[in-house]
């Protein structure tokens, strides 16, 4: 083991190149198999604008409703903050290894898992990024459907607009990053100030005094909610290196991360809770028809959906790229895109917080490997020449994904829990056990 780290990845020396890129087929370079080049680099800012658009989501307002729901305002804050500190600080630690490394997340995992075990672990987050995909577009249709019939007098199937939907999305992700920068700069501001006059309505229907004497019906605890919570971003925490490989110094990691998940991803939660309470209602655009808005709904749900599902589009073809880099990233692209479709069309979302819960279960104690293996292991030697000749799966990462599962498993179960909180749980396990087998293994 080296005792500095070392930017190897930059190195370009061995590295494999895209093939879809190499050959000229794919429509814009993304680097999915090698490093960021530096010129290619953003600020903090314009990677913060990307990622807080991934927040300003209806699944995320329906979450935001379901915990103020269920533990009333004051308490439901609280699990807002708290969920906001957990994922802030998981992201910034993803974060870094990406701006470090300059690779996506996919390629990251085979150092861990070794290529087969990152197969295993990337198909795995295709999959669920097929889910989300599928869970905005199902929202996205049956809201479209709803506020065009009442607001515009449109008598349109909501699967017309799953559909249609689904195909502007895959349009807007075709052009990898630099479309979803561009894309960033114009729905971020309008969903934020969206946003802000949401949290001013909310008000002025009922003050905050009487806002905070409401009480949940307590079908979720506080670390069950904070689980739900950073569940739902979760996935989006894990392929943070995604966006940061493009960040320009560890500053603007940090930048990006408090733009979108201390602060925006907070607001929706907030935004949503209030009138969840004070209307009875859950249903992101009732809510919004609540509180007095009308076609300005009907545009909040295509520039949200459009830009959460874009990023979902773009982190499952660098999955699936990653997978099998000699196929063009846009032939992944519209295949995503055709099974989340799909998956909306087939109602998605009617299981979403079970497929929150579980998604954060599974997914969260692979960060924990990854980042000892970066930091502690390996010491950010991230050389891709270095993956060939290695074994084709790490087992002792796969053990500690496992471990991680489970105890985020029985601590959302109730049964034990380290932290309180299952998310924080399985990260902690993972990133534990990891290290000690690792030690062992080089002791050995």
């Amino acid at each position: 083991m080296t005792s500095t780290v070392q930017p190897a990845a930059r190195s370009t020396k061995h590295q494999p190149v895209d093939a879809a890129a190499a050959s000229g087929t794919d429509l814009v370079e993304d680097f999915a198999t090698r490093p960021v080049p530096d010129d290619q680099t953003y600020s903090g800012w314009r990677i913060g604008f990307v990622l807080g658009g991934i927040g300003i989501a209806l699944p995320a307002l329906l979450s935001g409703a379901e915990v103020g729901q269920a533990l009333g305002y004051e308490r439901s804050l609280q699990a807002f903050a708290l969920a906001a500190l957990l994922v802030t600080a998981l992201s910034s630690l993803s974060g870094w290894v990406g701006m470090r490394s300059r690779l996506s997340t996919y390629m990251i995992l085979k150092f861990a898992f070794g290529s087969g075990g990152a197969t295993f672990v990337n198909l795995a987050f295709a999959v669920a990024q097929f889910g989300w995909f599928g869970v905005n577009a199902y929202f996205f249709g049956t809201a479209a459907e709803s506020v065009g019939r009442e607001v515009l007098g449109l008598a349109v199937p909501s699967a017309v607009y799953i559909v249609s939907g689904g195909v502007l999305m895959i349009a807007a992700t075709v052009f990898g990053f630099k479309a979803l920068d561009k894309l960033a700069l114009l729905a971020f501001p309008l969903l934020l100030a969206v946003l802000a006059v949401m949290l001013a309505r909310t008000f002025d229907t009922m003050p905050a005094s009487e806002l905070a004497a409401l009480t949940g019906n307590e079908t979720l605890t506080l670390a069950q909610a904070v689980t739900v919570l950073a569940g739902g971003i979760i996935v989006g925490v894990l392929l943070v290196p995604d966006l940061t490989r493009y960040a320009r110094g560890p500053f603007d990691v940090v930048i990006a991360v408090v733009i979108a998940l201390t602060l925006v991803e907070t607001l929706v939660h907030v935004v949503a809770a209030g009138p969840a309470l004070a209307f009875s209602e859950l249903e992101p655009l009732a809510l919004m028809r609540a509180l007095g808005f009308g076609v300005v709904a009907f545009a909040f749900l295509i520039f949200a959906s459009l830009s959460t599902n874009v990023v979902n589009l773009y982190g499952s073809s660098l999955a699936l790229a990653a997978i099998q880099p000699r196929v063009p990233s846009w032939i992944y692209v519209v295949v995503s895109g055709a099974i989340g479709t799909l998956l909306g069309l087939l109602d998605v979302a009617s299981w979403f917080i079970d497929f929150l819960v579980w998604q954060s279960v599974l997914f969260s104690a692979v960060l924990g490997v990854y980042v000892v293996d970066f930091f502690v292991v390996r010491r950010g030697a991230y050389d891709l020449a270095s993956l060939e000749g290695r074994a084709s799966f790490n087992a002792r990462a796969m053990i500690a994904w496992a471990c991680g599962a489970a105890i985020a498993a029985v601590a959302y179960l109730g049964w034990f829990s380290i932290t309180g909180a299952a998310n924080l749980d399985a990260v902690l396990v993972g990133a534990g056990v990891y290290a000690a087998l690792e030690s062992l293994r080089r002791r050995g």
